[in-house]
C-alpha cells in the first residue's frame, strides 16, 4: 500500500510485473504468490485497480490476467480515488428524497443504482416527450430540462464526478 501510493505520488507507473520482481528481490524476498494476495486484498478493498490496455479489469477476469507473466507485463496497478464518504451519503439521501429507494452504501453500488435510476427517468421523459410534442400539452420544457439534467449526469463515466455531480444539482 505504502509503495503504491509513493509510486502515485510521484507519478511513476506501476507494472505488476516489476513490482512482483522488486519484492521478490532482496530485503524483501517474497513470495510471487504471497505478493499476488496482497494486491488481491487491496483490490477487494477497492484501494487500487489493476489496468490493461487502458481499460480495467473486472473483478472476475483478474485471476487469469494476473497469473501469467506475459499477460502481468501488460497490467498496471493504480490507486484508487475514492469518494468523501460524507458525499456518498448525502447522494444516498438525495436518491432516497428523488427515486423513494434508498441506495446501496458502497462507492461502486451507488454509482450504479444512480446511473440505473438516471437511465429509467430518461426512458420514461423520452416517452413523454414524444407525446408532448404532438400537441399543446402542459410540461415540454420541464421534460427538456428534465431529459438535459439526465444526460448531462449519465455523461459520468466515473463514480466520483456522478456523485459530485448528482449532489450539486440537487441543491
Amino acid at each position: 500500500r505504502s509503495y503504491i501510493a509513493l509510486a502515485t505520488k510521484a507519478t511513476h507507473p506501476i507494472v505488476l510485473y516489476d513490482m512482483i520482481e522488486r519484492f521478490a528481490q532482496r530485503p524483501y524476498g517474497w513470495p510471487a504468490d504471497e505478493i499476488l494476495i496482497l494486491l488481491a486484498r487491496l483490490l477487494i478493498l477497492q484501494e487500487i485497480q489493476l489496468v490493461t490496455d487502458g481499460a480495467p479489469i473486472p473483478l472476475d477476469r483478474v485471476y487469469e490476467n494476473v497469473t501469467k507473466s506475459a499477460k502481468q507485463r501488460k497490467i498496471t496497478v493504480l490507486r484508487r480515488k475514492t469518494t468523501d464518504p460524507a458525499a456518498i451519503q448525502k447522494a444516498r439521501n438525495l436518491g432516497k428524497q428523488l427515486f423513494a429507494v434508498m441506495g446501496p452504501d458502497g462507492e461502486d453500488a451507488l454509482f450504479a443504482f444512480l446511473q440505473k435510476q438516471l437511465k429509467g427517468w430518461q426512458d420514461n421523459l423520452g416517452h413523454y416527450k414524444t407525446l408532448a410534442d404532438t400537441g399543446n400539452y402542459p410540461g415540454t420544457d420541464q421534460i427538456a430540462d428534465g431529459l438535459s439534467l439526465t444526460k448531462a449526469l449519465l455523461a459520468c463515466d466515473e463514480s466520483g464526478k456522478l456523485i459530485e455531480r448528482f449532489n450539486e444539482r440537487g441543491k
